[in-house]
């Protein structure tokens, strides 16, 4: 609706710098059985593992800024 909604209540009140970690998926990496996949239809699910990665090498490309972001970042790792 028009209205927010917390999805965190239990941490509403908490600083920024007492929350616990938190992780969000960016499309990097994802292992999946062909019959997980197949039975479900979702590459999210199951066991769930993570693989921690630096916010300077994680780029979400959602608009043409983004994407210039990551060409910079590719060119300033090449050799």
């Amino acid at each position: 609706g028009d209205n927010a909604v917390s999805v965190a209540p239990d941490y509403e009140t908490c600083r920024r710098q007492d929350l616990p970690p938190v992780y969000r998926r960016n499309g990097s990496i994802f292992l999946v059985t062909r019959e997980y996949f197949k039975e479900t239809g979702t590459l999210w699910g199951g066991r769930v593992g993570l693989v921690p990665m630096p916010k300077e090498r994680s780029v979400d490309i959602d608009a043409p800024d983004d994407l210039e972001r990551a060409r910079l970042i590719l060119r300033s790792h090449r050799l």
